[in-house]
């Protein structure tokens, strides 16, 4: 099994000379790595982060076909039915305005609130984060070998980079493409989707693998091909 700098060595001599322009996966040091991975260590977790629309949803589900790999979307994690303990909590914090005309909490309409106000992001987060943590625990505590990929856009923020990960991937992109992505994805004012990449600037701690995802589908799958095999020959 390779050391944390040889698989840092391996990085920079099978790797970097091959990268692509647009799509380029910068190796940091991996010597801080935060749960020194060993043979009885099981699962080998990898933290995914990023920018808001820089592509950590479409890297993540690239890399879960691999074989042996269980997906935790923590954002998927983070939901509020109509009923449930967080759903109370969250129209007791910000009113009834934000439920929808079936009687659910409109995720845009609440985005729309928190993005804009740093005490209400934090005020949203002490609801939600507890609750996510809990099914992390229960789907990690299942989990039987093999690698686990844990996406979260609050990863770091949260701390479970340092409670879950052996190794964090941050994805990026340039902010007028995530601007660009913003839009389309949420149907928003391009004036709105610059407030949030914009509000994002110096929030996201990058990890020891950086991926610049600034290309298209197959750019970024090639960077998940390298990024798998650095993991294999960590893990083998």
């Amino acid at each position: 099994m390779l050391s944390p700098s040889n698989f840092l060595l391996l990085f920079l001599i099978t790797m970097l000379p091959t990268f692509l322009p647009t799509s380029s996966l910068l190796p940091r040091t991996l010597s801080s790595l935060r749960r020194p991975f060993t043979l009885n260590t099981k699962p080998y977790t990898v933290g995914i982060n990023g920018y808001i629309c820089s592509g950590k949803s479409t890297f993540s589900n690239f890399l879960a076909k691999k074989p042996g790999v269980k997906y935790i979307n923590a954002d998927r994690l983070a939901t509020y039915p109509n009923g449930s303990t967080a759903y109370t909590s969250i129209i007791n914090a910000f009113g009834t305005d934000i439920i929808d005309d079936k009687g659910e909490i409109d995720r845009i309409k609440l985005g729309s609130i928190v993005f804009s106000s740093t005490s209400s992001m934090s005020k949203l987060e002490s609801i939600i984060w507890p609750e996510c943590e809990i099914k992390i625990d229960e789907i990690m505590g299942g989990c039987d070998g093999g690698v686990v990929l844990l996406e979260a856009a609050v990863l770091d923020k949260a701390g479970w980079d340092r409670k879950y990960c052996d190794i964090t991937v941050t994805l990026k992109s340039s902010e007028g493409l995530r601007v660009k992505r913003l839009v389309e994805r949420n149907e928003m004012s391009e004036n709105e989707a610059k407030m949030r990449v914009e509000g994002q600037r110096g929030k996201v701690k990058e990890g020891e693998v950086l991926v610049v995802n600034d290309g298209g589908r197959e750019e970024l799958e090639e960077e998940v091909e390298r990024i798998w095999m650095g993991i294999m020959e960590e893990i083998n």
